[in-house]
């Protein structure tokens, strides 16, 4: 899973660009709030794609319908236990699952696998103090691709590595977001573009002006190969290899708040669909027809920053949010809390190949499997 950390705020907050004055639509929790639709004259995004085996309803042009499903006011809670959650105490600050259904993790010592029964310790040079881990992602293949400290990229393959610095024209080694495709191709994501790795040559992914990615921050790859992006303005981009589909938050968003829309983490969910969470955006599903944003529960009205989350196989949404809660959990429209958690943050979510689901966190990982 991808993960942006605390340091993601502090670093890109002073290159905001301008954003025009509009009113914040803030939901209220148990109010349900329907997006009306775009006017005649507004323009509506055309997606230039042939429907693909995860989008297979996708039309010529995504319709203009927006929901938002209602929660219900009175969250469920839950409080910590030892018999549904398990404390490791690793400290990791990303997760995604192996080919091989083993779990990864990227810490601050390199990268670590887990079995269900044993670890294995692939290392790197040991990061001291702050750390934090900007990518990481395992092709059809096998081979690992990943960031540490956002210093370039790095690939395991047999449990070789293999440094990759990003430096095609560009003026540091930034990286953010780091994706595989199908094909075995890594994606990487930085602070000014986003490049395509073949096998044999790096390549930066180019079109008309608007169109190709600049301040990638998210990417996923879709079970035919091709790429979603996001970015830190709230846009979400679409690429088939050959065409571009630009949607700006005004696709999304009924109201578009001001200032951060930074879309973090994205993912292919169980149900073929595109996942994504922002700032300011809460969590939107789109299934190639419509927009659906999911607020997401907070204590008070002051915003809630973006934060990992992870679509289960069973269609449960866990999240973990700054101005939220902890630990949340989004189950038939009601969200359900976690409270008295061992722990203050989460740094990314990943689902085990059991079901179970894994937090890294800032006091160590934890294991959840409910005991219903």
């Amino acid at each position: 899973m991808r993960n942006v950390n605390k340091f993601l705020f502090i670093l890109i907050t002073p290159i905001l660009p301008a954003c025009n004055a509009q009113q914040v639509m803030r939901p209220i929790p148990g109010e349900a709030v329907t997006h009306t639709a775009p006017h005649a004259s507004e323009e509506v995004p055309t997606l230039s794609i042939t429907p693909s085996a995860v989008l297979k309803t996708l039309p010529p042009t995504v319709s203009s319908a927006y929901i938002t499903p209602t929660i219900s006011p009175e969250y469920i809670r839950e409080s910590y236990n030892t018999e549904e959650w398990s404390h490791y105490i690793r400290n990791a600050g990303i997760i995604t699952k192996g080919t091989d259904s083993n779990l990864w993790f990227g810490m601050s010592n390199g990268l670590w696998s887990f079995d269900g029964t044993q670890w294995e310790h692939f290392p790197r040079e040991e990061k001291e103090d702050e750390y934090w881990n900007s990518g990481l992602a395992i092709a059809p293949n096998g081979t690992v691709w990943y960031s540490l400290n956002s210093e370039g990229v790095s690939s395991l393959t047999d449990g070789v590595w293999q440094d990759f610095p990003i430096d095609l024209n560009i003026s540091d080694n930034t990286v953010w977001s780091v994706a595989t495709s199908p094909d075995n191709n890594a994606w990487v994501g930085t602070r000014f573009s986003a490049y395509k790795y073949d096998g044999l040559s790096w390549s930066k992914l180019t079109g008309s002006e608007g169109e190709a990615p600049e301040f990638t921050l998210s990417m996923v790859a879709d079970p035919e190969g091709s790429m979603w992006f996001g970015d830190v303005e709230g846009v979400v981009r679409y690429f088939d290899g050959e065409t571009w589909s630009v949607f700006p938050p005004e696709t999304y968003l009924e109201n578009v708040p001001l200032g951060l829309k930074a879309i973090g983490h994205m993912q292919i969910g169980p149900d073929g669909a595109l996942w994504f969470s922002g700032t300011q955006i809460g969590v939107v599903h789109f299934d190639g027809i419509t927009w659906e944003v999911i607020p997401i529960p907070a204590r008070s009205d002051a915003g809630v920053r973006d934060y990992p989350f992870v679509v289960s196989s069973e269609g449960d949404l866990w999240i973990s949010t700054i101005g939220g809660f902890t630990v949340s959990r989004y189950r038939d429209g009601n969200w359900t809390v976690f409270e008295n958690m061992p722990f203050l943050y989460v740094r990314d979510i990943e689902e085990g190949p059991d079901g179970a689901i894994w937090f890294a966190t800032d006091n160590g990982i934890y294991r959840y499997m409910s005991s219903d």
